[in-house]
């Protein structure tokens, strides 16, 4: 394997993109679900783009960004399949209100729950919602290791979710494999899911940009648009 090669990632279950408006799970958002085959994304769903930018450790990572209503969503794709998908708007909340905007306090309210660290933020796990990431703003602390839940119950509750990463409950399981092989253990794999995130944001930045700049101006009110 090459120094600049990424070992092959677990498939995840196939499943049937649908795109419409719903809640955010622990293994889909409104209806686009980690594991769906791209041919069914860009059948079934609005793509904006298909491209490829940095993710994990600057390697290249194939992504979709995907309208739902009037805000895009990222799903990071391999293998043909979605792995990951990458909430940044407030619209998409969990059944019990937790999204993006969501206070700390709230994410604490079940105990048990821990902050790994990705690329110098933090991605709080809660056992409630095993398919779940929430971006912390960044926080400095003297060592970048990740938080047990005193350490974040001593920070201020008035610090918001910045950003949701959807992996699915699967997602541990399905690198059972890897730690058997002689992989990192499922805490140390899990870690990864959140690295990538902030190069992969300017470019996102830089797509929606011109995205704005190509889409001709709304000829009636009820003509959805792309938010910044």
């Amino acid at each position: 394997m090459g120094a600049c090669s990424r070992p092959p990632r677990p498939r995840a279950p196939a499943r049937v993109a649908t795109c419409r408006l719903g809640p955010l799970s622990d293994s889909a958002v409104a209806g686009l679900p980690v594991g769906a085959a791209v041919s069914s994304v860009k059948e079934h769903c609005r793509v904006l783009v298909d491209t490829t930018w940095p993710g994990e450790e600057a390697l290249p990572e194939h992504v979709l960004l995907v309208q739902i209503g009037s805000d895009t969503l990222v799903a990071v794709i391999d293998s043909d399949r979605v792995w990951r998908i990458e909430v940044a708007s407030p619209q998409f909340r969990t059944r019990d209100s937790l999204g993006v905007g969501s206070r700390l306090s709230a994410l604490l309210r079940n105990s048990g729950a821990q902050a790994l660290n990705g690329e110098g933020s933090y991605y709080v796990r809660v056992r409630s919602h095993c398919g779940l990431s929430f971006q912390l703003p960044y926080i400095a602390f003297p060592n970048d290791g990740d938080l047990d839940e005193a350490a974040l119950r001593a920070l201020p509750d008035t610090l918001r979710v910045q950003e949701v990463l959807v992996f699915g409950c699967d997602y541990r399981r399905r690198h059972l494999t890897t730690l058997e092989a002689g992989g990192p253990p499922p805490d140390r794999v899990s870690n990864r899911v959140n690295l990538g995130v902030a190069s992969r944001r300017q470019s996102l930045t830089r797509v929606r940009k011109l995205l704005r700049k190509q889409r001709p101006a709304p000829t009636s009110a009820g003509r959805c648009r792309l938010r910044g």
